[in-house]
């Protein structure tokens, strides 16, 4: 059965500009998430690659959910790796997020600070073998 999303903590506005900064530009591939698995924000690249407009607010949503349910066991186990590896690497299959068929390569690393992971989504296909 599928858990609902906890409601956000803390929107953007409640992000430091540091932390903020982290996203380089709203139009970047990148995105914040809380620790706990939570979106933060989002930039307008990523958002895009997703599915969604530059408007859309996926504040607090669970960030796992853009994997296929099979796989979010994994993914909440590098949501916890992370915090021992420093940076993690994961497949995301687009056709589950959005009706296309194409695989990203998607990093996961802490950020210098808050309680925060920075999420960079591949600009190009991940290649079959890696």
């Amino acid at each position: 059965m599928e858990q609902t999303p906890l409601p956000s903590l803390s929107g953007p506005d409640a992000l430091s500009d540091a932390a903020l900064d982290l996203l380089e530009s709203r139009k970047s591939r990148r995105g914040l998430i809380h620790c706990d698995g939570r979106i933060a924000v989002f930039g307008a690249a990523l958002l895009g690659d997703l599915g969604f407009d530059d408007k859309d607010d996926l504040n607090g949503l669970a960030f796992a959910t853009f994997w296929h349910p099979s796989e979010r066991p994994a993914v909440m186990a590098a949501l916890r790796r992370v915090h021992i590896e420093g940076v993690v690497v994961l497949k995301l299959d687009l056709s589950y997020a959005q009706k296309r068929n194409d695989t990203r390569q998607v990093r996961m690393k802490l950020a210098p600070e808050g309680d925060l992971i920075v999420v960079d989504l591949d600009r190009e296909p991940a290649s079959a073998s890696g």
